[in-house]
This record gives structure tokens, C-alpha cells and sequence, in this order.
């Protein structure tokens, strides 16, 4: 019940301290100490065990501000991981960035606890990591390089990734997903990697694509090599499907449950959302020739919402 009371006391300072200066946390501390040790009856303590008299002591003030600030900061990072969690639909937070090395000292800290070693991670925090479908394992620890749980884990996250791609996929009509691609920039450089890895198994050396991997991308007709010739193939093949669509139909309002080809529908809907970062200058794989090209056939460029039939303008 102890720890329970001054969690909440953490929880309700929390705003203050993540808006606060560096130079403001240790103020900060301290009210919750006297606060702390006010408001509870008999007054609130930070209790330790003695290594040599296995007697419980109050550890003091200043210790006690170190042990606040360490529960400030610790929930400031969880609340960061659950707002990714809540973007990206999993906690695979890349190691490069601050939220990434405390990640993997949790993991550290983790460990410690299942070899029965002091750590400085208790029960209640590892259950609120469990809430999120922590990975405790991460793809960056070599420590548990080989282990089953490390491949199991690895495995979890690689499906994750490509079911994301799936859908970018049903929804653009492709795999090529932009390197500025702001919804999801994980996605995009997890397909680079994926095609970094495949380039390393054809040249026979040590990669972590397996065959399996690679007929499931395949399956998403993945480009393995996204050279300006291939690219530029595929382009004109689905203009080409379009020009066909506009000879039956009258019009390029493909729509995008089109039964008889489902992509070219995504494919039509994703031209129309490069012209507007082109017009928004930004970047865009839409080029002045494939502009002037699908002009030439009488596209739409813009549609009314809720029909993706209804004309808005060109």
C-alpha cells in the first residue's frame, strides 16, 4: 500500500516534471519527499534493508531525492513508450535514440531480476511493461543472440513489420515505401533493411532473411531492387493498365474496390497523393513526364470525399 501511495504522488507531478528544466527536477523531488513524509500517518519513509544487520532503515533525504527522480524519469520514458506503442503498435524502439537506450538498459535490468541479482527495476514496473507486450529481449542484445526466446521474439517483430507492409500495400497498390514516408518511418527503413539483407544472401554471406521471408515479400510482389529502370517499368505498366481502364469506362475514376484489379485502384489514389506533395513541394516520385502523361488521358486529380467517383476539379 506504501508504494501504491507514492506512485500517486509521482503520477500527480508528473506534467510539472516533464515540462520542467533539468535544473527544476531536484525542487521537485524534494516537495515530494516533505509531502511524503507529511501526509502519511506515521510519516511517510524510504525504507533499505542493511546488508549486515538485515535490519530496515530509512535511508534519508538525499538518497531519497536520487530515488524520486529516478521514479520521475522512469515513468517519463514509459509514457513516451506507451505514446509509440500507441503510434506504431509495438515497442521495437529503435536503440539509436534516448528512448531506445532505456529500453535496453530495462532489458539489462530485467535480466538481473530473473537471475536473482539486485537490479534496479521492481515487480510493479515490469508489469507495466507487460501491459505494452514488452519485447525483453531485443533484437540488440548479444548477450541472448542464439536463445529461442531471442528467435521467437525476432520472429514476432518480423511478422508485425510485414503485415504493416501488407497494408501500406493494399492501400498504395506497392512495397515502395518512401524514405520520407512520415506515417511510419520504422516501415520504411525496416524494407530497406529487408532488401540490405537479401543483397547479402545472394552474395552468400551471413544474413538474417530466410527463404521463407523472402516468398512471403514476394507474395507482395516486393521490389528486391529499386533501381530508376524498374521503378519506371512499373509505372508505365500500371499507366498503361489505366489507359486500358479509360478506353472501357469512358473515365479514370478507378475505383478502389475495382474486383478486376484491386491495385490499380490503390495505384490510381496513390498518384493523386504524390501531386499534392509535388504541389506542396515536397518530395514526390511523380515527375513533370508521368504529370503530363496521365493529364494527357483526362485524370482527376482531385475527388469529392465519402465517393471516390465524384468529381471535385481537375
Amino acid at each position: 500500500p506504501g508504494n501504491e501511495r507514492y506512485r500517486t504522488k509521482i503520477d500527480n507531478y508528473m506534467i510539472e516534471f516533464v515540462n520542467c528544466k533539468r535544473s527544476k527536477q531536484e525542487p521537485i523531488a524534494y516537495e515530494i519527499i516533505q509531502s511524503w513524509r507529511q501526509s502519511q500517518n506515521p510519516p511517510g519513509r524510504f525504507l533499505k534493508m542493511s546488508n549486515e544487520t538485515g535490519m530496515w532503515y530509512d535511508i534519508g533525504d538525499e538518497q531519497g531525492k536520487n530515488k524520486t527522480i529516478r521514479a520521475l524519469q522512469w515513468k517519463k520514458r514509459f509514457l513516451q513508450l506507451k505514446s509509440y506503442r500507441s503510434k506504431h503498435g509495438d515497442c521495437l524502439v529503435p536503440l539509436g535514440c534516448r528512448l531506445g537506450v532505456w529500453i535496453k538498459y530495462q532489458r539489462n535490468q530485467y535480466k538481473l531480476v530473473k537471475e536473482g541479482n539486485f537490479a534496479k527495476i521492481d515487480q510493479e514496473q515490469i508489469n507495466l511493461l507487460k501491459e505494452l507486450e514488452f519485447c525483453w529481449t531485443g533484437l540488440g542484445d548479444k548477450q541472448t543472440k542464439n536463445s529461442p526466446t531471442k528467435r521467437k521474439n525476432y520472429s514476432t517483430a518480423w511478422d508485425e513489420r510485414c503485415a504493416v507492409l501488407r497494408k501500406y500495400k493494399i492501400k498504395y497498390g506497392d512495397c515502395l515505401v518512401p524514405r520520407d514516408y512520415s506515417t511510419d518511418n520504422q516501415l520504411a527503413k525496416w524494407v530497406a533493411y529487408q532488401r540490405y539483407q537479401y543483397r547479402l544472401k545472394r552474395e552468400g554471406k551471413k544474413s538474417q532473411i530466410t527463404d521463407e521471408r523472402i516468398e512471403s515479400l514476394n507474395e507482395l510482389d516486393f521490389a528486391w531492387s529499386i533501381l530508376p529502370e524498374k521503378s519506371k517499368v512499373g509505372w508505365e505498366g500500371r499507366f498503361k493498365k489505366l489507359k486500358k481502364y479509360k478506353k472501357r469506362h469512358g473515365n479514370c475514376q478507378v475505383p478502389k474496390g475495382y474486383i478486376e484489379n484491386p491495385r490499380l485502384g490503390n495505384w490510381v489514389n496513390y498518384q493523386r497523393q504524390l501531386h499534392k506533395r509535388k504541389i506542396a513541394r515536397k518530395d514526390s516520385e511523380l515527375t513533370d513526364k508521368r504529370l503530363s502523361l496521365l493529364d494527357s488521358i483526362g485524370f482527376i486529380w482531385h475527388v469529392g470525399r465519402g465517393n471516390g467517383n465524384t468529381v471535385v476539379g481537375k
